[in-house]
């Protein structure tokens, strides 16, 4: 009885240490964002609150895969911007061509509680439109130049850059620098050096750091992939926390599918390998415990002992 007790024992305690060192182990849930998802790093659906692939304000040089189609809304509201302002924005990002990604978007500042329907009833509207062509080095690092806010009715917060991205299981790490193009706002956020960095966590969560010239911000990034079987990849963005005063907490989201190209040919390349597997367990199953079907013979006691 105690020989049982103690093996019982440790058998709970070993799965309660295998429990505990999978919730907590960064190894484990990084691979299931990179590996088991397929999902290559410099590869990206985060967006800035500008509209183009990045961290919080900062720009990447992680692109839309090409055959990606997104759209993403975010409510940050300038720093420039009235008091009682609202935001909101939205845009629709596609990868056109391999390393290679536009973005259109609208975005409108109006009072809290004004009616956002209502034509005139803003403080501002504008159509936007950003691009980013990137290279890709080798298998951790990508450079890219790009546009915000190159096209629309009304250029305002205009910026062309240069930057550069590694990413790695763990980590993605970038450094930048924007120059101010056209533009009638008088922010000077993103203009000169910048940088940033993005941590993956546990359950396909990451933790946010940017420096965009003037501010410092942290926040986080949520992801569900293939959601329903769909291949929809669902993203939540926030800004926690700025060095900026008048900066709040802020959210976003994006939603993307592949609808072609190389994402779709290597969503076709995952399930193909999938189901070869699939067919190959169900053609070869594992051996299954099955009892002897031979009889043993009966021991019968001794009298004399």
């Amino acid at each position: 009885m105690l020989f049982q007790f103690n093996l019982h024992f440790k058998q709970e305690s070993t799965a309660l240490l295998l429990l505990a060192n999978f919730v907590t182990s960064p190894v484990l849930a990084s691979a299931s964002f990179s590996d088991l998802y397929g999902v290559d790093l410099l590869n990206g659906t985060g967006m800035t609150v500008n509209g183009s692939t990045g961290l919080m304000m900062v720009p990447t040089a992680q692109l839309i895969q090409h055959g990606v189609v997104a759209g993403s809304f975010n409510n940050f509201t300038r720093p420039d911007a009235p008091k009682d302002a609202q935001a909101e924005n939205y845009y629709l990002s596609a990868g056109v061509w391999r390393g290679f990604e536009v973005q259109l978007g609208l975005n409108e500042l109006h009072a809290k509680g004004a009616n956002p329907n209502a034509y005139g009833d803003f403080y501002n509207r504008d159509l936007v439109g950003n691009v980013k062509y990137g290279l890709k080095l080798t298998d951790h690092w990508r450079m890219a130049v790009g546009g915000q806010d190159v096209m629309g009715l009304a250029i305002q917060n205009q910026r062309w850059y240069g930057v550069m991205t590694h990413a790695s299981r763990y980590l993605a790490t970038t450094v930048g620098y924007a120059t101010k193009g056209k533009s009638s706002a008088s922010s000077t956020h993103l203009d000169g050096v910048f940088a940033g960095a993005e941590v993956y966590l546990p359950y396909n969560i990451s933790a946010l750091m940017d420096y965009d010239g003037v501010a410092t911000r942290g926040g986080f990034r949520g992801r569900w992939h293939n959601i329903a079987g769909s291949h929809l990849q669902l993203n939540f963005d926030a800004i926690l926390a700025s060095t900026e005063a008048s900066e709040s907490i802020h959210l976003g989201m994006t939603l993307s599918y592949p609808l072609g190209g190389d994402a779709k040919a290597k969503l076709q390349a995952l399930n193909d390998t999938q189901s070869a597997l699939s067919v190959n367990r169900s053609a070869h199953p594992l051996p299954s415990f099955q009892p002897a079907s031979k009889r043993y013979p009966t021991v019968k006691a001794d009298p004399d002992s």
